[in-house]
Order: structure tokens, then C-alpha cells, then sequence
């Protein structure tokens, strides 16, 4: 599970990512075990992806911690051998040149015309800077005009001109964000973390804690605080740059909120857990570097998670129940779910979830189920053939695409073919539109069920456990 959620937020890395078996093919990655995690993500490098959308462990933290502690006292032997062995053949290294010294004296620049998501990010840094440096540190709206200026300045952000002057390379394309040492506009040491657009400037910011603070992404949820340093060296010459990912959309959703709702339960009885809660769940989608967010297994499209979602700067998506934003695990009358019998009570729904969810950056997902995780003949036990369960779903996947298309022009679409639908799509019995996007999604148990038909521009919906 680990090295899978891992795999997305190195995708923006190819030196990282290398280690990943490039050539494997698409058939010998269908089925995801201890050999073959990493083989399973070289199939998103040779065969592009739009869309990846990974369920949120079943398994708590808490016991891969516990079986982590339970094994590290046998693999410690080992581990205290090979470091001796290394220490015996290695050369002396002289590392490069100190250039910055960040400390907790060490102030922060940061526009207030950034967007609301870079700022939360900036936040975030800021915690981790006192967890590491001992001190919050202070933020400044725009450079100092005392020069010198007494030690380094971190800037972060997109927006301001002094970034630019500072970092002025071409960035490859969208979410791209670099690292460097440099100087600002009056010779002041300085360390900028920015980006090509608003999500670039936050991966930029959460790369600068983990890079160099040593911050784990996954720090809340593994209960791994990051260590105090005081001060943290940076090479006079450092400079990295993280080009444009993989995967268009990534990320995840939390499968079985109910995991946490004990743990952290909403006081507003909303959702099944608090929004503190889900902010803890967005700020680790940001940290590894992914997009895309499914704020629920059963929210309402005017529910707070998925606001706070997109003020997060995450993209909002709905799962394979959640057509067009209609949640149906709570609808209303029973009796009128039949696509055949009333069309015009379903058209209605599916509007105006749609122009709530509107006012969102969406993926958006269409196509017909049941009430519940189940087919929809369940409820409508007139269709009886497969042919008509084929025609049923087509016709009402594309009238949720032309009442989406008709608020959002450009829109993109996907259809999630979960059980059901990739049977039907196999026989042939789905007619989908050219511009939506398919997302094959595995059975359950790690094999993805497209029968060698993935390809570019598809996406996977995997379980982690």
C-alpha cells in the first residue's frame, strides 16, 4: 500500500521513479502482489494515464506500525552489519560548498495575493519549520528593502513578480515546481520553492519540508514527527526542478470513513468524521504530490468536505455510486429510481447536483447504478435482458453528459466501469461517448479488469486493501 501511494508522489521525479521496471508490460502488471507493486506503476509510465484513483487502506495505520515494530528488532542485526561493512570501504567524501544556513531566524516572503491553497500549504511548512527549527517562522507580504538582509529568505508562492526574477526558466508544463539557492533583486541569500501554477507552488512548498526539513508526507497518520535540527545546511549550489507528472489526476478516497469516525467524529453530525479531519486526509493528498479527491463514500454535493476540498486547491471527483453528483445511498422515493419509468425525476436530480458541484474544479464521473453498491436492475427489475441494461445505462450516461456539458463546455468526464459495467462494456453492449474517459477498476482482490484493452488516455480505480 505504501509503496503504491509512494509511486504518485515520486511520478513528478523520474530519478526517483527509475527504480520502477520501465519495460514491463501491461499483462504482467494485472495482478498487484509483493513482487509486483512496483511493476504495477511501470504500466502508468509506458502506458500513459489520465486518471488514477486509489481507495484509501481498509488496514489502520496503527497495525503497520505495530508489525513495523515487531519485525525492526530481527532486521536490526543485518542492518548494523552492512552499515559496518560501508563504513569500512568508503572513501572520505567532501560534500559540496554551504551555501544557505536556515535557522529559526530564517524568515519566510510570501505574497497575500496567493491563492487560499498555497497559503494553507504555507501554513503547514510553517509547522513543520517549528517542529524542526524550534521557532514559527515570520512571514513578510514582500521582500525586504534593508540590504543586506541578516541571513537567507525563503520565498514561496507563484504569484509575484519577485519569483519570476528570481526562478525565470520555463517550467515543462502544468504542476512542474522547482528548488533552488539563489539571490534576490538586492543580493539577499535566498532559497526559493515555486511553481508553474497555483498546485505546483503547494507540492513546491510540502517538497521544501520534506527535501530539506526531512518531513514525512505521511507524518500525521504514521505517528512520525519530524526530528529537531536547529538549523539545516543547503548547498550553495542547489537547485531542483520536478517536471510535469504522470498522471493528470491522482489521489484518493477514504473508503470506510468509519475507521475514523470514533477517532475523530463530526460535531455537526455531517459527515461521518470531522472536517479537521478531512483536512488531515487533503493536506497528505497535497504532500504526496497527488490532485484529486473523492470527499466521501456518501456526501451530498453541497456537503462542507468538498468545499473544503477545493479550497484545499484539490480537484473534487465522485466514485462509481455517486453518478453526476447524485447521492443515492439517501434518495428520496424509492419508487421513482427507474431510468425507464421516470426520467424526468432523475434528469432533475442529476441538474441540480450538477450546478452545485459546478462551482467546483470537477471530474466528473457518469453512469447508472443502483441504490447502493449494486446494479440498477436491482432496483428496476423490469430491464431484464443485457441488451436493455446496456441501452438503459448508455441513454442516461448521455444525458448526464449533455446536462454536464451544458454548464461546463469543457469539461472532463469519466465513466468508472465497476463490476457491471466492465461486463457490459466487454459484450459490447455500452455506447459511450468519445470525450468521456474510461477508468477500469480492478476486482477487488488487485487485477484490473480491462482484458488487455487499457490504453492512453484510460485511467485505474485500484483498492489498496
Amino acid at each position: 500500500m505504501y509503496n503504491l501511494i509512494r509511486a504518485v508522489s515520486t511520478a513528478h521525479n523520474p530519478k526517483k521513479a527509475s527504480g520502477f521496471r520501465r519495460q514491463a508490460s501491461c499483462d504482467s502488471a494485472r495482478r498487484v502482489g509483493a513482487t509486483t507493486q512496483s511493476c504495477s506503476m511501470a504500466v502508468c509510465r509506458s502506458c500513459p494515464l489520465n486518471y488514477a484513483i486509489f481507495t484509501a487502506p481498509e488496514y489502520p495505520m496503527r497495525s503497520i506500525h505495530r508489525h513495523l515494530t515487531r519485525l525492526l528488532p530481527r532486521l536490526l542485526p543485518t542492518i548494523v552489519v552492512f552499515c559496518h561493512v560501508g563504513l569500512l570501504q568508503a572513501e572520505p567524501m567532501v560534500g559540496p560548498p554551504v551555501g544557505l544556513v536556515l535557522s529559526a531566524d530564517t524568515v519566510f516572503v510570501v505574497s497575500p495575493d496567493e491563492p487560499e491553497a498555497v497559503r494553507r500549504a504555507v501554513r503547514d511548512v510553517q509547522n513543520d519549520w517549528y517542529k524542526v527549527m524550534g521557532r514559527l517562522p515570520t512571514i513578510l507580504k514582500a521582500p525586504p528593502q534593508k540590504k543586506p538582509w541578516k541571513g537567507p529568505l525563503v520565498y514561496l508562492g507563484m504569484k509575484a513578480p519577485w519569483l519570476k526574477e528570481m526562478c525565470p526558466d520555463k517550467f515543462e508544463g502544468p504542476e512542474c515546481f522547482a528548488i533552488r539557492a539563489t539571490r534576490d533583486a538586492h543580493g539577499n541569500e535566498a532559497l526559493v520553492a515555486t511553481g508553474a501554477d497555483m498546485r505546483g507552488a503547494i507540492y513546491a512548498a510540502y517538497a521544501l519540508s520534506e527535501e530539506l526539513l526531512g518531513v514525512d508526507p505521511w507524518y500525521y497518520w504514521v505517528d512520525r514527527q519530524p526530528e529537531y535540527k536547529g538549523r539545516v545546511e543547503v548547498p550553495a549550489d542547489y537547485s531542483k526542478t520536478w517536471g510535469p507528472p504522470t498522471f493528470k489526476y491522482r489521489g484518493f478516497f477514504i473508503n470506510d470513513e468509519d475507521l475514523l469516525n470514533w477517532f475523530s467524529p463530526d460535531p455537526l453530525g455531517e459527515n461521518v468524521f470531522s472536517l479537521a479531519m478531512w483536512d488531515r486526509v487533503y493536506e497528505l493528498v497535497l504532500r504526496l504530490r497527488g490532485n484529486t479527491v473523492i470527499p466521501g463514500t456518501f456526501p451530498f454535493p453541497d456537503e462542507r468536505s468538498g468545499e473544503l476540498a477545493s479550497r484545499r486547491g484539490l480537484v473534487n471527483s465522485q466514485h462509481h455510486i455517486l453518478v453526476a453528483g447524485l447521492n443515492t445511498y439517501h434518495y428520496p422515493k424509492r419508487e421513482e429510481y427507474s431510468y425507464t419509468e421516470h426520467p424526468d425525476v432523475l434528469e432533475k436530480h442529476w441538474s441540480t447536483c450538477i450546478d452545485v458541484l459546478n462551482r467546483y474544479e470537477t471530474v466528473w464521473t457518469v453512469g447508472f447504478r443502483g441504490l447502493h453498491d449494486r446494479p440498477f436492475w436491482w432496483d428496476d427489475p423490469n430491464v431484464t435482458t443485457p441488451e436493455a441494461r446496456g441501452k438503459v445505462i448508455s441513454q442516461a450516461i448521455a444525458k448526464q453528459v449533455e446536462l454536464i456539458r451544458k454548464v461546463r463546455p469543457d469539461a472532463e468526464i469519466i465513466t468508472n466501469l465497476w463490476w457491471e459495467g466492465a461486463d457490459l462494456w466487454h459484450s459490447g453492449l455500452l455506447d459511450l461517448p468519445e470525450d468521456v474517459m474510461v477508468v477500469w477498476p480492478d476486482d477487488g482482490t488487485g487485477t484490473i479488469r480491462d482484458r488487455g484493452k487499457v490504453k492512453e488516455g484510460h485511467g485505474i480505480y485500484y483498492h489498496t486493501a
